[in-house]
Order: C-alpha cells, then sequence, then structure tokens
C-alpha cells in the first residue's frame, strides 16, 4: 500500500534496503512528504509515494510532557 493511502494516526512497517522491517507511528501526509515517528518520539519524514504495510497493533501517540 503507498503511505498516501493509508489512514492517518495508523501504525506501519516500512522495508529497509535490505529487507530489515522498521515500524513507525504514521500520523498524517504533509504535501510531498509525511510526518511519522518512531517508538522513541524521533520525526521520520517519509515520501508520500513510500510502499509500507499496515501493522495491526494499535498507534500509541507518545504525548509530551509541558
Amino acid at each position: 500500500m503507498k503511505l498516501h493511502d493509508t489512514p492517518r494516526n495508523t501504525r506501519i512497517v516500512v522495508r529497509t534496503d535490505d529487507g530489515t522491517p522498521v515500524q513507525l507511528n504514521f500520523h498524517h501526509i504533509d504535501g510531498m512528504y509525511s510526518y511519522c515517528t518512531d517508538d522513541e518520539g524521533n520525526v521520520i519524514h517519509l515520501a508520500a509515494w513510500t510502499d509500507v504495510e499496515v501493522n495491526t497493533q494499535s498507534l500509541t501517540i507518545r504525548q509530551e510532557q509541558s
């Protein structure tokens, strides 16, 4: 599935060049790129046309303390 067809706030799996699966939290598309985070809260911007797999785990969005 293409990332731009993935529902917002979905847990996704992206494969690296060597096939290693990486789980991310997809939040939304912002233009040509996405706003995703890993489990440590690091932001990753994937191209909207990236091939992804939807993970059946529920998405837990990390809440920042102010």
